[in-house]
């Protein structure tokens, strides 16, 4: 019983910590090297849709008086076949 009401009491103080610093999830940044980057209210907003500065430069001066910038969370394209190949060691 007492396992139980620990158990709890530990879910129940990560929803408080998670509510109390502001409960909201990751911001998806998008999967492109470019991002218009706005500001909204307190905060600010990023748009990672772009493929080159070009092409984000006129979203920025179109109005919504942002910058650009590049996605810091963006990997790059996926290489195929880009695995270590491990090879066994032949005993004589």
């Amino acid at each position: 019983m007492i396992r139980v009401l620990l158990a709890a009491a530990a879910i129940l103080s990560v929803m408080v910590l998670v509510m109390a610093l502001g409960g909201r999830p990751a911001l998806a940044f998008g999967d492109a090297p470019w991002c218009t980057v706005t500001r909204e209210g307190p905060g600010v907003h990023r748009e990672c849709v772009y493929q080159s500065i070009e092409a984000c430069r006129p979203h920025v001066i179109g109005g919504n008086r942002g910058f650009c910038d590049q996605n810091p969370y963006y990997k790059g394209p996926a290489k195929r076949g880009s695995a270590p190949r491990h090879r066994r060691k032949r005993r004589h």
